[in-house]
């Protein structure tokens, strides 16, 4: 009888010392409930890329100036060359703001400088909004475009000197173009936005020269639009469906470099009506950069 107990016990001691590992290994591959929260508490994130390309003139080492009007494609590529080539009325003399680029490098780093620049131009141009007419010689009478932002509320009204210092570390924005456009301006945005321009230079196992503009809005959201360059292309390729003079043709080279819209709204401080207003505005926004901006 008592061999029979140990026995008995024995076996116990067996299955006990397996059953912990193996309830172990079972929960491995056992899914855990997800917790409510976690989902609330992580933030709603919106992502866009798209190519941006800035054709220069090999022959005078700047972007080529652009006068083909009657395509969209044709008017993308004269108001990037036209923030690119930033000039200033001094002694009644026209007066190029930045050092001419000679190299790849140069070039591509004046690429990146002039579309952090119009990156936040076409921001504050979107957040305006208006309407704008044409009229062209093919064409004729080009249809009205309207812009209406849908900015959340509550809104405030962002002095342009403001923008123009966040501006002022970009060259870009020397010219007098640009800062007419905001020294007697006030732009709409979220209240409480902030806006700063940010660098990150190239270096090894970073990645490329890269340029920010950061758009926040404290417990709403945060907006960054970075830059970097892509490959370039060699001379005479250019944008499809572009023209420009046949002189100018073999000149050409297209730089090209990559934007992207990178968002996120905070879900845990905000009613799931404010997440929607903020997600269709930076969707909206997001697309009219695209639309100023994509080859």
């Amino acid at each position: 009888m008592i061999e029979a107990i140990g026995l008995v016990l024995a076996v116990i001691g067996v299955v006990f010392a397996f059953e912990a590992p193996r309830r172990r290994f079972v929960a491995l591959f056992k899914k855990h409930p997800v917790e409510e929260n976690d989902f609330t508490n992580r933030p709603l994130k919106i992502r866009r890329a798209f190519p941006a390309s800035i054709v220069f003139n090999e022959a005078e080492n700047l972007p080529q100036v652009f006068f083909d009007f009657d395509s969209d494609i044709g008017q993308r590529l004269a108001s990037k060359s036209s923030i690119a080539r930033p000039y200033q009325n001094i002694d009644g003399k026209a007066v190029l703001m930045v050092p001419v680029p000679i190299t790849d490098d140069q070039k591509f780093l004046h690429g990146v400088d002039a579309l952090q620049c119009k990156m936040l131009v076409d921001i504050c141009g979107a957040q305006r909004g208006g309407s704008v007419q044409g009229w062209s010689a093919k064409k004729g009478v080009i249809p009205t475009k309207i812009t209406t932002p849908n900015t959340p509320e509550p809104i405030t009204r962002v002095p342009g000197t403001a923008i123009l210092d966040a501006l002022a570390q970009n060259r870009f924005a020397q010219s007098d173009m640009t800062r007419a456009q905001f020294e007697y301006s006030q732009i709409p945005f979220p209240s409480g936005t902030s806006i700063r321009l940010e660098t990150q230079p190239s270096q090894p196992g970073v990645g490329p020269e890269q340029r920010r503009v950061v758009v926040a809005i404290p417990g709403k959201a945060t907006i960054v639009v970075s830059v970097e360059p892509l490959p370039a292309f060699g001379p005479g390729a250019l944008p499809q469906g572009v023209s420009v003079p046949d002189g100018a043709l073999k000149y050409c080279r297209t730089f090209t470099f990559s934007v992207r819209v990178d968002a996120e709204i905070l879900r845990s401080e905000n009613h799931a009506d404010v997440i929607q207003d903020y997600k269709a505005w930076i969707e909206w926004l997001a697309s009219e950069l695209q639309l100023h901006n994509a080859d």
